[in-house]
């Protein structure tokens, strides 16, 4: 969309963005969302309650910007997006640094996403890559000590997936994967660590 990202990703901070996470499909069901609720079958919905809150809340961006822009699923394209609108909405600096900017990353993914097929339904599925992005994240979080993923593990996530859209957009605004994980680390809280926690 060509208006800022910014503000729609605040306004879906403010009002849903844990409200389908946080909330049963029963409960979902009494009342308006603005987007579809996060479906995710096992074995990844034992993983999904291995991220942290930031990640959860970059997965509920992601859902929201693919509903607001018709995306036939939540692709690793838009995964990446709400990882960049929760850094914008946390203050994470790993954005920045790269010189990238919400709405510039939105614009590029735009082109690159619009080849999905449409779905119909009130859900919208997971991409098996957007899925692997995750739990590699997640696999990411727990070798360096963490208890639970960040954002930033999630973005090591999809580095570790060459082949997912994520990385043609990255690709396609010239920022390096070396440069991206470096960010990333320097990003990540020492306070989400089991060693930083207890020694």
């Amino acid at each position: 969309m060509l208006h800022s990202r910014r503000q729609f990703f605040q306004a879906s901070a403010l009002g849903t963005a844990m409200y389908a996470v946080s909330s049963s499909p029963t409960d979902a069901a009494k009342g308006p969302r603005t987007a579809p609720a996060l479906e995710l079958e096992s074995p990844s919905a034992t993983a999904f309650k291995r991220l942290s809150h930031r990640a959860r809340r970059a997965l509920r961006f992601a859902i929201d910007e693919a509903s607001e822009t018709d995306g036939g699923m939540v692709d690793s394209g838009f995964l990446l997006i709400g990882l960049a609108a929760e850094a914008e909405y946390s203050g994470a600096s790993w954005l920045s640094n790269l010189g990238l900017t919400l709405d510039d990353l939105c614009a590029v993914s735009q082109r690159i996403l619009s080849r999905q097929p449409q779905t119909t339904g009130t859900r919208l599925p997971i991409s098996q890559a957007a899925r692997c992005c995750v739990v590699d994240g997640i696999a990411e979080a727990g070798l360096m000590g963490y208890q639970k993923a960040e954002p930033e593990h999630l973005l090591l996530g999809i580095l570790q997936n060459p082949d997912a859209d994520a990385n043609l957009i990255l690709h396609e605004m010239w920022i390096e994967t070396a440069s991206l994980e470096s960010e990333a680390l320097a990003s990540l809280p020492t306070w989400g660590s089991v060693h930083h926690r207890f020694g």
